[in-house]
């Protein structure tokens, strides 16, 4: 049996890594579009908003836009876009 914690997350078994690479792709998918529409980074980190759809547990809400704002500008940072 194998044992994930993911870092947001109560422990899980490996049935977890499909909502996992789901949730990360919907996170790239999102900022590409962004991207695409010419959002600057401070635009797309303002307007973009995944919480409906991954909502994060009691202890994280305070954190959440600090979250969003900080997956955002890594992807952004990975997709190389000069802001």
């Amino acid at each position: 049996m194998i044992t994930l914690v993911p870092d947001h997350s109560s422990i899980c078994d490996k049935s977890y890594l499909t909502e996992m690479i789901d949730s990360i792709q919907a996170w790239i998918d999102t900022a590409a579009d962004a991207i695409k529409q010419g959002m600057s980074l401070k635009e797309a980190q303002s307007k973009i908003s995944l919480l409906e759809r991954y909502p994060l547990s009691a202890t994280l809400k305070a954190r959440s836009m600090q979250i969003q704002r900080r997956n955002i500008a890594r992807i952004y940072q990975i997709l190389n876009v000069k802001n």
